[in-house]
């Protein structure tokens, strides 16, 4: 008995071999709580042991087969709610649905799945419900139906609905869209790169890709946002797949839970039943390990993603200290713009960036370096700004040195242009060009400084030996010297032994160095008391002629000396006109006191340039230029063929020929091109003809009568004879010829003999003298300019002021106020105002004469008003009196040389001084608006 049982036992050991054991996986479980530790929790605590396994039939029913026919993810989760509230009727019916689709979707489905995984029924009562669930089913087939399945009042029924819901929504995480591969496909044109790589890879793998994107491009912010949403899915996933070993975990428990003892019955192991069993329960166990490993393979991802956080941080770091370092090196190079160093600056700048390229540089720029516009190229388009204002400093120097030689300083003018040369050597402009950032030069500015050299009128010359020289000799040395005498001589009492009328002081003294032209005062012995005579007055000379001011001196019973001076370069200078005596009108002299006059010399000769063109205005400016005078246009031969009327061919008198200066040269223009015969009128002509000849006057033409040889009157009567032709302007032609008369007609504009229609007006030429020819020229009539009409010449107006002067001693004075001209009874009146906070104060007003050269001069009349008011001041008696009589006289001096000049907006004031010689003050003028044009 014994020994049959140990055999039964033994026979049995195969099928006991054959059962399937489990033994819970300590090592897995302790690797989990580890990770747990580092804070993430992949694995849930075990699910418990179902007894019975009708609800996990249920949902894996539910979730296989409805699912498989219904894969889109809003389906899914439909199914998710029905599983939760399958348990009663009104729980399906609670779910967020309408009962339509319940009824003709989600219930039949279900309710298949209730009939398959049930033990209740048998084949048939399966067939018969499936049976009324295809022909449908409504709420009041629920309690027959539940009441057939006996598992509805299992008490673990709500613990298997958790672990199904778990698993559902595991899964939904798994597979954000639950498609097919060919659906997958289909919409693969229509969904972003990211969406189609989520469903074939997971999110977690193209979360990371961006943030290897966001590193590479340096966004390291966007990077940390990237990696903490990759800690998130990762956790989340993982959490995912530790449900799922813990749901085959609890499947394969409960199976060999529930079987254990069934199986054991079968010693044999050769039941059918059991043999699929034990191969359900082996496949069970392969899956389990598989999600085992699935787990702690993606557990992995962790230390991957601490090592990224790792890395992220030092990257951070790094940048923002790089970020900071860039901006300091900025703040000092911007520092060093200004100096030599800025190309070492600007070079440690880009070195900062070697290393930065593409999407990184231009991340590089964002966060705290946003805003300061520090990009290298921003910075040397600042040094551009720097050299454009070194360029400005270095030119103004220019013209303050300019404003030195012109005041003759040239010691001073040296002296700055070396310093400049060093300024621009040790601090030169640098600009980054194609070579690289390096010094530019500077050859025009060192050309123009070179260049610089005392200016003829600051010519030094030797003041001569005149001590104890008669006053005309001394004047005729300082002439010959090219200086002057500086107002009235300083008479002074003779002692014995000296000669009366010699000179015994001059300022400056014999011998030492003086600009030319610089007055000389000169100290001259008086006669003796006991030996003066009976005075006589002295007359008025200046604006005279040579001739009338020996009379005038003459017949007052003075001396007459007369010298030659400045060259009569201007058109107030008149030709051999006297301009300076030594002695004033209305001075009292003893009798035959030499009075020294000096005289203007003869104009100077230039030479008439070409002006031929349609341009008026152009040639007109021509003329002005060469220091001519633009005369009217003059009509003369009719055109040529390709010639308009009206185009300048030649000037009166002709190009190339040397004319003294201002002389006035009128622009020979084409007159009326002459008719011809049938040429105007035509059909038209004729039938205007037959009334009353109207046609006919308009055609005639006369020849220019033959006045060549005739007095000018003669000849302005036979033109006008008839009152056919207009006689026009009289003006200087060539020189004598053969038998030509000076002051004769030597031609006309139109030519003598030409025809021309009614009302040409006929200009005619005089014959002039030969220079140096014994002729006296006809006499004419004063040919003096007179005062400009209308606008002044373009000076009429306010004139907003502003400039620098800067003195000898260097003092730098800031000009600022209103120049206001206007025309008063036929004079132009200058008013000169300063302004000061805001405030003007007038200052001086002259009457002024505009010459034909546009330049403001003292009037005239002006001139002698002063003069008289001298003689007035200097009788009053005391040495307080002859102070005030010298300064007005200096004063005086200084109003003759006065000339204010324009060129555009820019003005330039010159005088004489008596003792510094000429002054200019170079100064802005600008037209207020509104003011007279």
């Amino acid at each position: 008995m014994v020994i049959a049982a140990i055999m039964l036992w033994l026979a049995a050991l195969p099928g006991f071999a054959e059962r399937v054991g489990f033994q819970p996986d300590y090592d897995f479980q302790d690797q989990m709580d580890k990770v747990k530790e580092d804070g993430h929790d992949c694995l849930p605590p075990s699910y418990s042991i179902q007894l019975d396994p009708f609800w996990v039939r249920v949902g894996g029913k539910a979730f296989d087969t409805c699912v498989s026919e219904n894969m889109t993810t809003t389906q899914l989760i439909k199914y998710m709610a029905l599983g939760a509230g399958s348990l009663t009727p009104a729980g399906v019916y609670l779910a967020p649905y309408t009962a339509s689709e319940l009824k003709s979707d989600g219930v039949k489905c279900l309710m298949k799945a209730y009939v398959e995984a049930s033990d209740s029924l048998s084949s048939s009562e399966k067939d018969n419900w499936r049976g009324r669930i295809d022909a449908g089913f409504a709420v009041k087939d629920w309690a027959g139906f539940a009441g057939n399945i006996k598992e509805f009042a299992d008490p673990d029924a709500a613990k298997v609905t958790k672990a199904f819901v778990e698993f559902s929504a595991a899964s939904l995480e798994r597979m954000s869209e639950a498609k097919s591969f060919s659906e997958a496909m289909k919409a693969a044109m229509e969904q972003s790169w990211r969406d189609v790589s989520i469903y074939f890879y997971g999110e977690l793998p193209v979360v990371l890709e961006e943030y290897d994107q966001y590193v590479k491009e340096c966004r390291y912010g966007l990077a940390r946002t990237a990696l903490d949403r990759a800690i998130k899915l990762a956790d989340r996933e993982c959490r995912a797949l530790g449900h799922e070993y813990r749901l085959l975990e609890q499947e394969i428990v409960s199976s060999i839970y529930r079987n254990w003892e069934v199986m054991g019955q079968d010693l044999i192991g050769d039941d059918p039943a059991m043999v699929l069993l034990r191969n359900q329960q082996r496949s069970m166990k392969r899956d389990l390990v598989d999600a085992k490993n699935e787990v702690l393979d993606y557990v992995k991802n962790f230390d991957e993603l601490e090592k990224k956080d790792k890395a992220l941080e030092r990257l951070t770091w790094q940048f923002e200290k790089e970020q900071a370092d860039y901006a300091r090196q900025l703040e000092r190079t911007r520092q060093a713009l200004d100096g030599p160093a800025a190309c070492y600056a600007i070079g440690e700048l880009r070195n900062l960036l070697s290393d930065k390229t593409g999407a990184c540089r231009a991340s590089f720029f964002r966060g705290p370096l946003a805003g300061l516009n520090g990009q290298p190229e921003a910075v040397e388009q600042e040094l551009y700004l720097v050299a454009s204002r070194k360029s400005s400093e270095w030119w103004g120097e220019v013209s303050q040195i300019r404003t030195l030689f012109n005041t003759c300083r040239e010691g001073e003018g040296f002296s700055r242009i070396a310093a400049l040369k060093s300024k621009v050597q040790a601090d030169p402009i640098v600009l980054v060009t194609e070579d690289g950032c390096k010094p530019v030069d500077q050859p025009v500015l060192m050309e123009t400084l070179d260049k610089f050299a005392p200016l003829p009128h600051c010519r030094k010359t030797t003041v001569p030996e005149i001590v104890g020289q008669s006053l005309a000799t001394a004047a005729g040395m300082l002439n010959d010297a090219e200086l002057v005498i500086s107002g009235k001589p300083e008479m002074v009492e003779p002692k014995e032994g000296q000669t009366p009328g010699t000179v015994v002081k001059s300022d400056p003294k014999p011998g030492s160095s003086a600009r030319i032209w610089t007055g000389v005062k000169l100290a001259v012995l008086d006669k003796f008391p006991e030996e003066e005579e009976e005075l006589v007055e002295m007359p008025e000379v200046l604006g005279l002629t040579e001739t009338a001011a020996k009379e005038a001196v003459s017949d007052a019973g003075l001396t007459p000396v007369v010298k030659k001076g400045l060259a009569a370069n201007k058109i107030e200078y008149k030709p051999e006109y006297i301009y300076h005596a030594t002695h004033d009108e209305g001075d009292m002299l003893p009798p035959l006191t030499e009075v020294v006059m000096t005289k203007y010399g003869p104009r100077p000769m230039v030479k008439v340039p070409t002006i031929a063109g349609p341009d008026i205005a152009k040639a007109r400016g021509i003329l002005s230029a060469a220091g001519l005078t633009p005369g009217d246009p003059a009509a003369g031969d009719p055109p040529p063929e390709g010639k308009e009327p009206g185009e300048i061919y030649g000037s009166i008198p002709e190009a190339e020929s040397e004319q003294e200066m201002f002389t006035t040269v009128q622009p020979l223009v084409y007159g009326l091109r002459a008719q011809q015969p049938g040429e105007e009128g035509g059909d038209e002509a004729g039938d205007e003809g037959d009334d009353e000849g109207e046609g006919d006057d308009e055609a005639e033409t006369r020849p220019i009568p033959t006045v060549s040889g005739k007095p000018p009157a003669v000849a302005t009567s036979m033109i006008e004879a008839d009152d056919f032709f207009v006689a026009g302007s009289i003006s200087p032609g060539n020189p004598a010829k053969d038998d030509e008369v000076p002051g004769m007609v030597q031609s006309t504009v139109p030519a003598i003999g030409s025809p021309q229609p009614k009302g040409t007006v006929v200009n005619m030429l005089i014959v002039m003298p030969v220079q140096g020819g014994d002729e006296a020229p006809a006499p004419q009539e004063d040919t003096a300019q007179p005062e400009p009409e209308g606008d002044g010449g373009g000076w009429i107006g306010r004139w907003r002021v502003a400039g620098t002067h800067t003195s000898d001693s260097g003092k730098t004075t800031e000009i600022r106020g209103l120049m206001e001209i206007a025309q008063e009874q036929g004079i132009l009146i200058l008013t000169w105002s300063t302004e000061k906070d805001g405030a003007l104060k007038e200052v001086i007003k002259l009457p002024m004469a505009n010459g034909a050269d546009n330049v403001l001069r003292l009037h005239p009349s002006a001139l002698k008003s002063m003069e008289d008011d001298g003689a007035g001041s200097e009788s009053s008696g005391g040495i307080i009196g002859q102070e005030v009589s010298k300064i007005a006289l200096m004063f005086r001096e200084i109003l003759k040389t006065l000339a204010i000049s324009r060129q555009g907006e820019q003005c330039a004031l010159t005088v004489t001084d008596p003792k510094k010689g000429p002054m200019t003050l170079a100064f802005s003028c600008i037209r207020e608006e509104g003011a007279s044009q």
